[in-house]
């Protein structure tokens, strides 16, 4: 049972920080996060990932998803870093999840008020 759990414990320690990697000028599926199964993962040194627009002079959007390195984020003035295992699928993610939790938190609360002001009216 002992070398199980110290076996466990090493796993826990081995694991490394991973990050999504591509270039919207070499895959145009990098726009999108539905296709987030075709950008490679790899092992990040920094434990933090990056999403980079970097401006484009023929006038069709770039996203670049990689490892957090600071020369990317000081050259290009739009830079999200985060410090999370595979974070930079894309900045909508947490978001739209925000909004789902305070929309339920909400239709909650309406519905318990609704019930409450039923009952003293009867």
């Amino acid at each position: 049972m002992y070398r199980i759990w110290l076996f466990c414990c090493l796993l826990q320690f081995g694991q490394s920080f991973e990050c999504y990697q591509c270039n919207s000028q070499f895959n145009t599926l990098c726009f999108s996060t539905e296709y987030k199964d075709s950008f490679r993962n790899v092992s990040c040194p920094e434990n933090a990932c990056v999403i980079v627009r970097p401006p484009n002079n023929h006038g069709s959007e770039q996203w670049i998803r990689d490892c957090y390195k600071k020369e990317l984020c000081d050259e290009y003035s739009v830079c999200k870093k985060c410090d999370e295992p595979l974070c930079n699928s894309s900045p909508r993610i947490s978001l739209s999840v925000t909004y789902l939790l305070i929309f339920t938190a909400l239709s909650y609360y309406f519905v318990m008020c609704n019930k409450i002001f039923r009952n003293r009216s009867i």
